[in-house]
């Protein structure tokens, strides 16, 4: 089960709640330029990015992971809706990539925990 949170004015919310699915797409470390296109408003963020379907959903090249899902539930939550979904698909992005993060207003990524 994965978990998402949009905001309530979000067209991509309304677009999720129309299919009832969504594909979720781990940004590597490389990619905080193409995270700030997702982070602004707007129906046309797929117009100048590239990205082919997987299983019907949008699927972005050269992430960290991709998933599936089928939302189970949608609890409003303030100026957000909460999204808990079903993963129907999962596969790994190639090699190994450091997933994108995003923590007080600045992207990054994650270091391993000592041993």
């Amino acid at each position: 089960m994965v978990l998402v949170s949009l905001g309530q004015r979000s067209h991509l919310l309304a677009v999720i709640r129309r299919s009832g699915r969504f594909g979720l797409n781990v940004l590597g470390a490389h990619q905080a330029d193409l995270a700030s296109v997702f982070a602004r408003s707007g129906p046309d963020k797929f117009d100048r990015i590239d990205w082919a379907p997987g299983g019907g959903l949008p699927r972005l090249p050269d992430v960290a992971a991709w998933f599936a899902a089928k939302v189970a539930d949608c609890v409003d939550a303030g100026d957000h809706t909460v999204l808990l979904a079903h993963v129907t698909a999962a596969e790994p992005g190639e090699g190994s990539l450091r997933p994108l993060t995003y923590h007080r207003r600045s992207y990054g990524t994650h270091t391993p925990l000592a041993q």
